[in-house]
């Protein structure tokens, strides 16, 4: 009869919690860390299954008024050099800049075009800025689903290319779960 009251007692305690305030745990638990540097493999595949790929560069600072970021893409030879940086505003829109070496410019990604391809590639320049907790609403109530919290949110910018994301976070940890871009 015990077990049974506290698991009774860890789900009230669970569904009581807000999704902003989900959301606001979960970035806390990913802020904090200053600065990061990390590679990584982009595979582009065309429906023929044709693969592209892509080695980046990401570094990101934390800033009190919004992160910043700078993405370096270090192969294939023809896009070698090609940088993208955003900077993230939380009053206002994200400013973002693709510098291309073979042009020798660099382009201002304008808000109107935040749903634009990144590169050829499936991922939205939106896609690729900064997801600050406070840039959404939430629906209510927070829905639990298989040990994740199933954080229903909507974009407050007009120019969004979603009208309407699920994201998912383990209800202990408050980090997106292991495997979740299998999904």
């Amino acid at each position: 009869m015990r077990k049974f009251v506290l698991i009774v007692g860890l789900g009230a305690v669970l569904a009581a919690q807000s999704a902003f305030d989900a959301a606001k745990k979960s970035f806390e638990a990913m802020s904090g860390y200053k600065s990061s540097l990390s590679k990584t493999i982009m595979t582009l595949r065309d429906a023929n299954g044709h693969e592209n790929i892509r080695k980046l560069e990401m570094k990101k600072i934390e800033h009190g008024d919004g992160d910043r970021s700078l993405i370096t893409f270090l192969y294939p030879l023809d896009i070698k050099e090609t940088k993208l940086l955003s900077v993230e505003k939380l009053k206002e829109d994200d400013s973002q800049w693709l510098y291309m070496p073979a042009l020798k410019r660099t382009k201002r990604i304008a808000s109107s075009n935040k749903s634009g391809s990144f590169m050829a590639s499936e991922f939205s320049y939106e896609d690729i800025a900064a997801q600050n907790y406070q840039k959404f609403t939430y629906e209510e109530p927070l829905k639990i689903v298989d040990k994740e919290f199933a954080l229903v949110r909507f974009p407050k910018d007009a120019k969004s290319g979603y009208s309407k994301q699920v994201l998912y976070i383990d209800t202990t940890t408050y980090l997106p779960p292991f495997g979740y871009l299998l999904r």
